[in-house]
């Protein structure tokens, strides 16, 4: 995620030059065809003799699986602009954040019960994030005649870069949290005579649905950079062997 933004930025663009919600449906399309492996490979005999044979869902169904895939579909349109918004380091660190927010949302939700040594565990979580970058709110030392206004002007854009990276990561954890509490939910406590791989099908197939609205939204109401006549170029417009990276490696 980082590099296709370098790329970008390295050709006079701010952020990254492709539709990240085009890139999550490639994402969530690879998903899919890798549990369809799995799930052949399982064989139809085995998911009878295990009692999850069944393939087929309800309107209800369909409405309680597309949760975790709007959750996740937001998630993760959030997170690659924040990756290039932070260096990789940074980023990795507030990402840790979605451990708080899970927490929470398991107490909240499930009802579940942590002990004293996991809740410390956790706020030293949230500590170590509140410290690890204390240095940006301090004023940039003087180094001599006329550096003061050009450092100055050089830390209000890297601070305002960084607290905006800071803002999309935090919130793509706190709606993490949430999606990974509802995908427990209907991974461990519903139909239990469905498998864990359609399952999982299920959740991916939206997550291209709710993906390919965003995209189709951002080429009908986006900026005049979106100007092909046809769909299909827009689809692939500023892809490059970074955004491929990206997107063949994006497993989590």
């Amino acid at each position: 995620m980082k590099a296709s933004g370098e790329s970008a930025k390295a050709a006079g663009k701010q952020g990254v030059a492709y539709n990240t919600a085009s890139a999550m449906i490639f994402v969530e399309g690879i998903k899919i065809l890798c549990c369809l492996g799995v799930e052949n490979y399982q064989g139809d005999a085995y998911r009878r003799e295990t009692g999850e044979s069944r393939r087929t869902i309800t309107m209800q169904g369909w409405i309680f699986y597309a949760v975790p895939s709007f959750l996740y579909a937001v998630d993760n349109n959030l997170k690659i602009p924040a990756a290039v918004y932070l260096d990789p380091h940074v980023f990795s660190l507030f990402n840790n954040s979605k451990v708080i927010f899970a927490a929470i949302s398991m107490v909240l939700l499930l009802g579940k019960r942590f002990s004293v040594l996991q809740w410390m565990s956790i706020a030293l979580l949230g500590m170590s994030l509140c410290v690890s970058k204390v240095q940006l709110l301090l004023p940039a030392p003087d180094c001599g005649p006329g550096s003061g206004t050009k450092r100055s002007t050089e830390k209000e854009v890297g601070y305002g870069l960084f607290t905006f990276g800071i803002f999309l990561v935090l919130s793509a954890s706190f709606v993490s949290g949430l999606a990974g509490v509802s995908s427990e939910l209907l991974l461990k406590k519903r139909d239990g005579d469905v498998g864990l791989w359609r399952k999982n099908i299920w959740t991916y197939q939206r997550g291209v649905v709710f993906n390919t609205c965003g995209a189709l939204s951002s080429y009908e109401f986006g900026d005049a950079v979106y100007d092909s006549s046809s769909l299909l170029s827009e689809l692939f417009r500023g892809y490059d062997k970074w955004a491929w990276a990206f997107i063949l490696s994006r497993r989590y």
